[in-house]
């Protein structure tokens, strides 16, 4: 087992960086926090730490200039509003403007505010922190990342991007040297696919996966090429599959504060809990939450035909992709079922097997009237649609099937010439013996 303090204090020592003799450590596992003393196996998942001088200093927030090389404290003033609105719920966007009205600065979007340390990774080095991006953030959830540490730069005037798209806004803030060397669209569709898109998850690795030609960029209505130069201080406008869209948005939920309310169930949401749009094909905001269009799609279902399903706002019919990607397990799979039992059977010369507990079919040789499943074994005549008559051709059973027709006929006229209707339940009776009263047994 491990003690995890010396170990730590060790390497530092070895990398000649002092570490105060009495700081104390906050050990992390899985998001918890581990007990005083507590002993890690060497075979255990990640362990985070964080240094403080006390247990009050561990969530503290704690504010810096970013290129102050002593970490100078920002003023006292500043930093104790800043701290006050993040404990009221201020988002990003919220804090930039302070920062910026607090130092004289118009352009709130100049404000570049980066996490140090904590567990969220981005850049390929897996560093923990970074940027701000998202303007709708709530800023006290990057405590989820074990990070209290925000430092605070201002950037030179149009030195930044606005990224907007699926309802959100999110600030790219260059370095000198990339300002310098120039940047092209491929480029910034590059790092929202490999920097942004990742890096909103709590913990555990994103699901999130967009290719540069599915993710599409615009800037006042016109689409620059993968090799246009960026123009800096300029709002463009992203899209990305739908899929896509909604992964990032569950990932992305935990970061934002309930503005949006559903029409169904009356609660507050948050803007990632609402369907981006509902079908591809509607023009209008989704009015409901994605949980009460999950029960609307399942009752939907069950009312009416599977391809007559339509969006509960307007007349645009849901489509397959609308259905996985909002319906719950079980109404899908049985929309799935649904859908593809009549796409096949629209196939010419597909026939499902007629043995009762099998669910198989297949395309049949037209020229053959005998079918035999693939699945099961099981043979049914083509031409009659029943199970094969064995030991007959199909014109002999037609013949047998012809003569027991006759015979039945012949058998309800002879029923018809000797016996009687009981004149309370119908039913025909014939006298053989006894009195002419009957009783009707039903």
């Amino acid at each position: 087992m491990l003690r995890l303090e010396p170990l730590i204090r060790r390497q530092y020592a070895e990398q000649d960086r002092d570490i105060a003799p009495d700081a104390r450590f906050f050990f992390y596992m899985n998001g918890s926090l581990l007990e005083p003393g507590a002993k890690i196996m060497e075979d255990s998942s990640t362990v985070f730490y964080k240094m403080a001088k006390s247990s009050g200093d561990v969530d503290r927030w704690k504010f810096t200039h970013w290129q102050d090389e002593t970490n100078g404290r920002l003023d006292s003033a500043l930093s104790n509003e800043l701290v006050r609105a993040i404990e009221e719920g201020a988002t990003v966007r919220q804090l930039r403007k302070k920062i910026a009205d607090y130092m004289g600065i118009d352009d709130p979007y100049r404000v570049v505010l980066t996490l140090r340390g904590g567990t969220r990774q981005v850049g390929r080095k897996n560093q923990g922190g970074g940027t701000l991006q998202g303007e709708c953030w709530e800023v006290r959830q990057v405590h989820a990342w074990l990070s209290r540490w925000i430092t605070v730069d201002i950037n030179p005037p149009n030195r930044y991007i606005v990224l907007k798209g699926l309802g959100r806004e999110y600030v790219y803030h260059p370095n000198a040297d990339t300002v310098s060397k120039g940047m092209e669209i491929r480029d910034i569709q590059t790092y929202m696919r490999k920097r942004l898109f990742p890096s909103v998850r709590m913990s555990g690795k994103s699901e999130v996966e967009v290719s540069l030609k599915n993710l599409t960029l615009s800037l006042e209505d016109s689409c620059p090429g993968s090799f246009t130069p960026i123009k800096w201080g300029e709002t463009y406008t992203f899209e990305i599959p739908q899929d896509a869209a909604e992964r990032f948005a569950d990932e992305e939920t935990w970061l934002l504060p309930s503005t949006e309310s559903c029409a169904v169930c009356l609660e507050e949401k948050k803007v990632t809990e609402m369907p981006i749009r509902i079908t591809s094909g509607c023009k209008h905001s989704a009015a409901l939450c994605k949980e009460c269009l999950k029960q609307w799609l399942q009752s939907g279902l069950e009312r009416t035909t599977w391809d007559r399903l339509k969006c509960p706002d307007c007349p645009e019919m849901l489509q397959h992709a609308d259905m996985k990607l909002y319906a719950n397990a079980e109404t899908f799979a049985r929309y799935d079922t649904l859908a593809t039992r009549s796409a096949v059977e629209a196939l010419r010369n597909f026939r499902w097997c007629l043995s009762p507990a099998c669910e198989s079919g297949q395309i049949d040789d037209e020229n053959c009237a005998k079918f035999k499943c693939e699945a099961c074994s099981a043979r049914h005549c083509i031409r009659h649609n029943v199970p094969w008559h064995k030991g007959e051709t199909c014109d002999e059973y037609d013949r047998r099937n012809k003569q027991r027709k006759k015979d039945d006929k012949a058998s309800e006229q002879t029923i018809k010439k000797t016996s009687k209707k009981c004149p309370e339940c119908k039913k025909d009776v014939h006298k053989f013996t006894g009195c002419n009263h009957i009783t009707c047994k039903y």
